[in-house]
């Protein structure tokens, strides 16, 4: 995991961990999705650069929790408008799965991908998202079929030698229409999420999960947590953070010590001017590549030194004045 994202995890998921876990023996995965500012093309190829960047799930394992007998995988993203998901389903028979589809040999969704979205994490209401090999689509509130909202998300497949894989962008408005989500995902939010697969060609390993449900797929209570994140407003909370701490304390400090209000003033200028300049920063460029992110971080980290600095040479100076 990268250096950025294990900030985030450690401070946003161990605030909820104790919470909504279960208890160790059935510990539930989860994933941090990242917002994202390059959308993706819906071809089903996984070729933008927004999922060389995302969050990979854990290998997709049997019902019941053992390793399934083939490679799947999800990643996810978001923006302001639609949640991304891209899944790569490995295939080490794709002579036999063309075959099949070249004799259309294939039931109704037989090969396919489900995604399970709770979004308001009641572990009770939640849509279902399905998509085919051959890109066909259908979704379910709960075990209903509802075909209306078929229309209304995007889902795509491809074929590979070796894999196939599926890419879906679900809207946040159908998600807040058909759902009692109530605003956009931010900082903080968790929704329960499953990514499951059917594969035709065995019946061993026919049914794979992220999240194990122990049986059904439609087992709410069993999928994992899905964790959004926003780095540009993340780092700029950070800052925030990290700078108005330290102004209380050196408010804290010239009142105590009224004296030294000035000195105490001059190093709040420079608080306020070095916080301004950093979410300028923030707001002009885009964090859309690693090395944008590490410099972005790094400011940060600079942000917080300027402020242990600033209440530092307020302590000294107080030190030296006051009780020589």
């Amino acid at each position: 995991m990268r250096r950025g994202k294990a900030i985030i995890v450690n401070l946003l998921f161990a605030a909820t961990l104790s919470a909504t876990a279960a208890p160790a023996t059935e510990a539930l995965p989860f994933l941090v999705a990242e917002r994202t500012t390059q959308t993706p093309g819906i071809d089903g190829q996984l070729t933008d650069a927004c999922w060389e960047r995302a969050e990979q799930t854990n290998p997709f394992v049997n019902i019941g929790g053992s390793k399934a007998p083939v490679e799947t995988y999800g990643k996810l993203c978001w923006d302001d408008k639609n949640l991304y998901v891209g899944i790569v389903c490995g295939e080490p028979e794709m002579e036999k799965v063309k075959e099949r589809l070249r004799r259309s040999l294939f039931n109704t969704m037989e090969e396919s991908i489900e995604i399970f979205i709770d979004s308001d994490h009641d572990q009770f209401t939640y849509l279902q998202f399905r998509v085919g090999i051959r890109g066909e689509r259908d979704t379910h509130r709960g075990n209903d079929l509802d075909p209306r909202l078929t229309s209304q998300w995007l889902g795509a497949a491809g074929i590979e030698d070796d894999r196939w894989t599926v890419e879906a962008a679900i809207p946040l408005r159908v998600l807040r229409a058909e759902t009692r989500m109530t605003q956009r995902p931010s900082n903080h939010t968790i929704w329960g999420m499953n990514l499951n697969r059917q594969r035709c060609l065995q019946t061993a390993g026919m049914w794979t999960c992220w999240s194990d449900t122990k049986g059904g797929f439609h087992s709410p209570h069993r999928f994992g947590k899905l964790i959004f994140t926003d780095y540009e407003e993340w780092q700029s909370a950070y800052s925030r953070h990290c700078v108005q701490t330290c102004l209380e304390k050196i408010r804290q400090l010239s009142t105590q010590y009224q004296a030294h209000r000035q000195f105490a003033d001059d190093r709040v200028a420079t608080l306020k001017a070095t916080l301004r300049d950093s979410q300028t920063s923030l707001r002009q460029e885009k964090l859309d590549t690693q090395e944008k992110r590490d410099a972005a971080l790094a400011r940060g980290e600079s942000v917080a030194a300027v402020c242990e600095e600033a209440l530092a040479d307020l302590r000294l100076h107080i030190i030296a004045n006051e009780f020589r």
